[in-house]
Formats: structure tokens, sequence, C-alpha cells
């Protein structure tokens, strides 16, 4: 077994520019190199929650088990409860809601449960 890199681990605000090969350090002048930012590299955002990772074809990408991943799945889900919500009231208001249509009314779903 060898080990064939490390990567790093950035922390910064979201208005900061991520690091890229090339770009020259203000601190020192240093220009990154790609040893500098291998694969697998993050930046998380301290003021968004956001983690992103490095991947060499396409540069900074949001990861995968970034936090803010759950809170847009959780967004998306209430979104879908209130166009639910909105069908069902359209549907009982137009005498087109009925048993086995897919959108009973919550009392009913409640009472069928048991």
């Amino acid at each position: 077994m060898r080990l064939v890199g490390t990567v790093h681990r950035y922390i910064g605000v979201s208005t900061e520019t991520k690091p890229f090969v090339g770009q020259v350090r203000q601190e020192d002048n240093y220009v990154l190199t790609a040893a500098d930012l291998p694969v697998g590299s993050t930046f998380y955002e301290e003021d968004t929650g956001w983690e992103w990772a490095y991947r060499r074809e396409s540069g900074w990408v949001l990861s995968p088990d970034s936090g803010r991943t759950g809170i847009i799945v959780a967004k998306i889900d209430d979104v879908i409860g209130v166009l639910r919500e909105a069908l069902i009231e359209l549907r009982t208001a137009n005498g087109h809601l009925g048993a086995g249509s897919g959108l009973e009314a919550p009392e009913a779903l409640e009472s069928s449960k048991g």
C-alpha cells in the first residue's frame, strides 16, 4: 500500500475566491500549483454552511455531503406538501375528489391508517 496524495481543507466565507491553480496568494505572492490543490480538497463557507469539493475536470462543485443539501431537500418537501394541499382544495371545490384519486383529504388519510 502507498499514499498517493492528501487533500487540503480550506475555510472561508462565500464571497472569497476559492483557491485555483495559478492563483497568486496575497500574503506571500506564491503561485498555487496542482500539487497545492489535490482532487478531493474542500472549501467550507463559514457564512453559508456550504461545502465545496475540488474536482480536476470541473473545479469547485457543491459537495454531496454539504450541510445545505438536507436543507434544500426539506424545502422541496415543503413545496410538495403545499402543492398537494392546493390540489386537494381545488379538487374538493370542483367536486372531483374521490377515493382512489391519490389526493384524498388529510382527514380521510388519517382515518384509513386505522
